[in-house]
């Protein structure tokens, strides 16, 4: 009993540390490791860094303008959700942000989808 206990709460720490690290790599390996990832490889600060991605530790969302309410969460713990990597693509080409557009499809290759990049 007394060895068990200490068992439970090594693996239990390694689960921790599995998801902490899982997590991280979403903006390492996607966004260089920046909380920004835009149609230029910096981002100047002046208001012109629009479209972008957002990577957080456990997401990436496509920011096509300063309008918070036109944001695509499209990749976040739960997953990829295809429909919206789909709608960030048709936003990308539209806007001609062709180095978002190569990043979206990326992604989406990487979770084994098609998303129409």
């Amino acid at each position: 009993m007394k060895t068990i206990i200490p068992m439970i709460a090594i693996a239990a720490g390694l689960l921790v540390a599995a998801q902490s690290a899982q997590a991280a790599s979403l903006k390492k390996t996607y966004c260089d490791n920046k909380e920004f990832y835009g149609t230029v490889s910096t981002r100047d600060g002046n208001g012109s860094a629009y479209p972008h991605l957002h990577c957080g530790s456990r997401f990436i969302t496509y920011s096509p303008s300063k309008n918070k309410g036109n944001r695509i969460n499209f990749l976040d713990k739960g997953g990829l959700s295809v429909s919206k990597a789909e709608n960030a693509c048709i936003d990308t080409n539209d806007k001609g942000a062709d180095r978002l557009t190569a990043k979206i499809a990326e992604i989406c290759t990487d979770y084994g989808a098609a998303c129409g990049c």
